[in-house]
């Protein structure tokens, strides 16, 4: 069984961050490298792009993602935050990552696609060896689809 789904492109960059907006994930692998090493050795990628690709997508692909089995489960407590946001992790509790496939102006890409124990309602991550707006050129609001790769272990079987 596979899990296929549809979202919707949206812009978070940290490096647009407002004062008291939360970090982006460019500067949460600068601050744990080891992030990133666990990273590449769940996929076997030799580079992992140092920003998440944002999805926002029905609540209820969100929820799907938990019967999976995935790929590379992280303890938020271990991941550290800047000054003002060490919160975050305790609220977030995990962070659950996910093989698969994205599909955008008939191009694909292998990604990790990523949700918090806790998540944030309504979005996922995805995570890749290259830029995915550059690559995919999309622009805020675009579809993207994601295929998550077989074989899939259920977790509610």
């Amino acid at each position: 069984m596979t899990l296929k789904f549809a979202g919707k492109f949206y812009l978070r960059s940290s490096a647009s961050s407002k004062p008291g907006q939360a970090p982006g994930e460019s500067e949460i692998l600068m601050l744990n490298p080891e992030r990133r090493v666990r990273i590449i050795a769940a996929t076997g990628w030799g580079f992992l792009e140092s920003g998440s690709f944002n999805l926002a997508v029905d609540q209820a692909i969100v929820d799907a993602l938990l019967s999976y089995k995935p790929a590379l489960v992280e303890d938020a407590a271990l991941i550290k935050y800047p000054n003002g946001f060490e919160s975050i992790p305790f609220k977030r509790k995990a962070y659950y990552y996910y093989r698969g496939t994205a599909f955008a102006r008939d191009k694909t890409h292998n990604v990790l696609v990523r949700r918090a124990q806790v998540p944030v309602r309504g979005c996922v991550e995805l995570f890749a060896s290259e830029n995915l707006t550059r690559y995919f050129n999309v622009a805020n609001g675009d579809r993207v689809d994601v295929e998550l790769d077989r074989p899939l272990s259920p977790l509610s079987s």
